[in-house]
């Protein structure tokens, strides 16, 4: 692009976000102007600008510029983004190698566990994106893979909204069967439907992201045809392409993050 074509704030209102970024300790007016080169009233505008924008805060403990929680956000959608096109395409994956099944992509909203992504053979090979359709906690595989590998916080969020004794107590007696679960599914890294059958079952396991935090669940769920059943050798199976899928979305092993048991 020739130079005439520049537009000279714009480029200097990025030269401003370059320099805040590598400085630890925030820059002062005068900072920001001798190393974009400009006037200190030019560099209090564009400093202004960028503060308006969410691009830049400054400190209130000291007469500094830092950047603001804008760039970070953009940066996270695009990040989300990457994350839900790699969940749609191991999800399409994971529906190749088990076509009768129901493939979910879950994650923690305001204590619920959301359905995020969902997708079978009858959708046409179609994501869906379901609004407000949630699983159950203590009785749906996603749901104890979401309890066994979310962090404390998001534990405590999601027992706050339903609480054992009154959603759990009748499917887990005594209490501590409960905990005995999630270190189970811990040590196996995925979750299977409490109440598994020859005709049904469900898994699900944890997603992580770059940084190896948990970031969602995904699960599988398969009904047997008529006159068909599903034995060991079925349920290891689902599991082995449930967890490659998972694997496809971020390669590396997640970490474990600290949880509530």
């Amino acid at each position: 692009m020739p130079g005439s074509d520049i537009i000279q704030s714009l480029a200097a209102g990025m030269d401003v976000l370059v320099f805040l970024a590598e400085a630890e300790n925030g820059l002062r007016v005068k900072d920001v102007a001798e190393k974009v080169g400009v006037k200190p009233a030019v560099a209090h505008n564009l400093l202004r600008t960028l503060r308006v924008k969410g691009f830049v805060q400054r400190d209130m403990r000291a007469p500094v510029y830092r950047l603001g929680p804008r760039l970070a956000e953009i940066l996270s959608r695009q990040n989300g983004q990457a994350l839900f096109q790699n969940v749609e395409n191991a999800m399409s994956s994971l529906l190749s190698a088990l076509p009768d099944a129901t493939i979910t992509f879950t994650q923690p909203l305001n204590g619920e566990i959301m359905v995020v992504r969902r997708l079978n053979a009858n959708d046409y090979g179609i994501v869906q994106k379901p609004s407000g359709f949630s699983l159950g906690l203590y009785a749906s595989a996603s749901g104890l893979a979401m309890m066994a590998f979310c962090s404390e916080e998001c534990y405590l969020s999601l027992q706050q909204h339903h609480p054992f004794l009154d959603e759990g107590g009748h499917i887990w007696s005594p209490p501590a069967t409960f905990d005995q679960c999630l270190d189970k599914i811990r040590r196996q890294g995925h979750a299977v439907h409490p109440y598994v059958d020859e005709k049904r079952l469900a898994v699900a396991c944890p997603i992580y992201d770059e940084r190896h935090h948990l970031t969602g669940v995904l699960g599988a769920s398969r009904t047997a045809a008529k006159g068909q059943t599903f034995d060991d050798d079925a349920l290891a199976t689902t599991i082995e392409h449930l967890k490659a899928a998972a694997m496809q979305v971020c390669p590396k092993d997640g970490t474990q993050q600290n949880k509530a048991s």
